[in-house]
């Protein structure tokens, strides 16, 4: 027995990473080994997911001879029975599990096998995707809201399905968010996006299947018959768009153009949707409209107006040959350089982009135009340029470092790392070499490389500042901020508040922002923090409640050395300590600039509340440290 239980915890760790025929293997052998019913459910959900409902029913079989199944078993086996047309069975497979989990719940000395409530409360899990599985939508929302669990991660995310099956997507997107477990929060705001851009009209809707969200190690699909055969799934339809909406995705152009391209009707509503998007970045774009091209359905060398950055964008598609070598290029891109080192810059460009209008591109000129319009600010169009060479020479170290330094400007080095990864070092030119050290120098100080030996600290402000690369509004309200923070953070702020210390996660957010909302209690944190961070907490308020990163850290010092774990070892700079308070949030923006930078927000609720207490006291900070010639408001800074 003890080896089949091996076994079982094996297969689950690969059935959690996406490894099905890896897992199927471990349970089947356990299920063989000691007939535990968790081996044969777990062994039939591998049939299940590998799109076998035939073969989930067969091994399913020596369960549903018992008298009374697990609620597992018979909530799996009304989905096979769905799938395989035989709906009065499935219905009456999932009415019994749903009863038996009922009085399970009621009477716990009557559950089978002793089984713990924890476990039984798992089933729930997969009771809520049968009766998604069989179209029952409310009854998921009703089955969630009545059973205890609610704060289960997969519960949460099918509940966030049957809204978004509903035509619910807004409500879809804040039910994601309620799911607060950390290695969850990340995908979720990917999705919660994607809701709320369907909800508005910029994407087009889909229905969403009940299979557990697509994994963050899962690889994510780029060649055609890869696009055409996944997202053929919503949920895996849903997990392209979030990673390709998502600001840094390196294949984002590629995963675009293959949903467009492979995506049937729906790609084509996508494709046009895209192009009226306000609020995405031209190379996006650029890649729907060629995907559009290539079905037919834009013509070819006609101009087409799409939406960028809020204003119509006329842009013409052609198709072009890479001409590596050219007598009569090269004359014309020798030119352009001459006008370059002139200091007639738009001279050069309108000659780059005439040889551009032929069709015929010349890599040198191409890497010329890139860097022209890089120079320029013209980041997205620099990119685009530079995506195209990629294309073309995708092993070419001279548009690798290139696309690498300009993700670095964007402010994403991991982004930049996975381009310098690419880059054989050892077969430099000494210009590439050059640029190589160059762009590594950048990594360094952009903190994107971990030392050889870290210790915990330092891996604690690694994962620190992986929690302030995520997104936040700028309006961001005090119950989604205390919903998004690691539990460590949380903690850390209820023990500086006082709040007495319970057990559920989202009963203890609530007694921290009832704290924080109590006009007394926020007096008494403010006048308890030191004079610097006061005046730090009233640069924010004087800048609208929210100021970049950079300009706070320049003007009070940085957060190395806070680190992650806050409840056993406070943060000590002056933005930690606001922070430890549940004053200040960090995360990324995006801002008139277009580009997303790392800002420190203050919640809307407190914004008011805090100008009184907050001002008073930096005023008085001020007064002190006014022969240090400190200024006294929002100072200005350059990007």
């Amino acid at each position: 027995m003890a080896r089949a239980a091996g076994l079982l915890e094996k297969g689950q760790e690969l059935l959690g990473r996406g490894d099905l025929a890896g897992a199927e293997a471990r349970f089947r052998r356990a299920a063989r080994l000691y007939p535990l019913p968790p081996a044969y459910n777990n062994w039939a959900l591998c049939r299940y997911d590998s799109g076998d409902p035939a073969g989930t029913l067969r091994v399913l079989e020596p369960l549903l001879s018992d008298p009374a199944p697990l609620p597992f078993t018979r909530a799996l086996a009304s989905m096979a029975a769905w799938d395989l047309g035989r709906r009065d069975e499935a219905r009456t497979r999932l009415r019994e599990s749903i009863a038996d989990l009922d009085r399970g719940l009621a009477r716990p000395d009557q559950r089978p096998l002793a089984i713990p409530t924890s476990t039984w409360l798992e089933y729930t899990v997969m009771v809520l995707r049968a009766a998604g599985t069989l179209g029952e939508h409310r009854l998921v929302l009703e089955l969630h809201a009545r059973w205890p669990g609610r704060d289960m991660p997969d519960r949460g995310y099918y509940a966030g399905v049957a809204l978004w099956n509903l035509g619910r997507h807004a409500q879809a997107a804040r039910q994601w968010r309620r799911v607060d477990r950390l290695d969850w929060l990340e995908r979720m705001e990917a999705y919660a996006q994607v809701a709320e851009m369907v909800d508005a009209g910029a994407l087009p809707p889909f229905p969403l299947d009940y299979r557990p969200p697509v994994g963050p190690d899962t690889q994510v699909p780029k060649t055609p018959e890869e696009v055409e055969r996944f997202s053929a799934r919503g949920s895996v339809r849903l997990h392209l768009l979030a990673v390709a909406l998502m600001e840094g995705y390196p294949d984002a152009r590629a995963v675009v153009s293959g949903l467009v391209r492979w995506g049937g009707d729906w790609g084509l509503e996508l494709g046009r949707r895209l192009l009226r998007a306000s609020t995405l970045p031209l190379p996006l774009k650029i890649a729907a409209a060629r995907a559009l091209m290539d079905r037919g359905a834009v013509p070819p060398d006609r101009p087409l107006e799409v939406i960028h950055e809020g204003r119509p964008v006329t842009v013409r598609l052609q198709a072009f040959e890479v001409v590596p070598d050219d007598p009569a290029l090269e004359k014309e891109y020798r030119e352009a350089i001459r006008l370059r080192d002139a200091g007639e810059t738009e001279a050069a460009i309108r000659r780059l982009r005439a040889l551009m209008d032929t069709g015929r591109l010349y890599p040198p000129a191409l890497l010329a135009l890139a860097g022209l319009h890089r120079k320029r600010g013209d980041l997205d169009e620099a990119q685009s340029l530079l995506e195209i060479l990629e294309q073309a020479y995708p092993d070419e170290p001279a548009v690798l470092l290139r696309l690498a330094d300009l993700w670095l400007d964007r402010g994403y080095p991991e982004t930049a790392r996975a381009y310098v990864r690419r880059v054989d070092a050892k077969r430099l030119s000494e210009p590439l070499r050059t640029l190589h050290r160059y762009v590594l120098d950048r990594l360094r100080e952009a903190g994107s490389a971990l030392p050889v030996v870290p210790d915990v600290h330092v891996l604690g402000d690694v994962w620190r500042e992986e929690i302030e690369d995520r997104p936040i509004p700028l309006d961001l309200t005090l119950a989604r901020a205390l919903r998004s923070v690691p539990v460590q953070w949380l903690n850390c702020t209820a023990a500086e508040l006082g709040v007495e210390a319970v057990r559920r996660r989202r009963e203890r957010e609530q007694r921290v922002e009832a704290a924080l909302r109590s006009p007394e209690r926020l007096q008494a944190l403010v006048e308890g923090i030191e004079p610097q961070a006061r005046e730090a907490l009233q640069f924010l308020l004087d800048a609208g409640g929210w100021a970049k990163v950079q300009v706070l850290t320049r003007r009070f010092g940085p957060m190395d050395g806070d680190g992650f774990w806050w409840d056993e070892r406070p943060p000590v700079s002056v933005l930690g300590r606001l922070r430890a308070r549940g004053l200040v949030y960090v995360g990324r923006a995006r801002l008139p600039d277009g580009r997303r930078h790392r800002v420190a927000v203050v919640p809307v609720e407190l914004r008011d509340l805090l100008a009184g207490p907050a001002g008073a006291q930096a005023a008085a900070a001020r007064e002190r440290a006014s022969g240090e010639g400190r200024p006294e408001g929002p100072e200005g800074e350059s990007s």
